[in-house]
């Protein structure tokens, strides 16, 4: 499956982007990987996204299941 595929969901305004969460340069990136043609640098700009991603915006993006999370303003996470 083409990483796209997951990736691509968490763009700015996409509409399967629940989370409204946005990053212009991670936008950027998976916009770039959809206009490449040579495969290994089109992994290369996606895997950057996917970093990006994951230093972000792993608990606001909701990737820790169906558990609803929050941050409080001290990093404590509550349920």
């Amino acid at each position: 499956m083409d990483p796209v595929t997951f990736l691509d969901m968490w763009t700015t305004g996409n509409a399967n982007n629940n989370t409204h969460w946005g990053d212009p340069k991670y936008d950027e990136l998976i916009h770039q990987a959809t206009q490449i043609g040579n495969a290994k640098v089109r992994l290369d700009l996606l895997h950057r996204a996917e970093e990006l991603f994951l230093s972000k915006a792993a608990y606001g993006a909701g990737l820790l299941g169906n558990t609803r999370l929050s941050h409080t303003t001290f990093g404590q996470v509550r349920y």
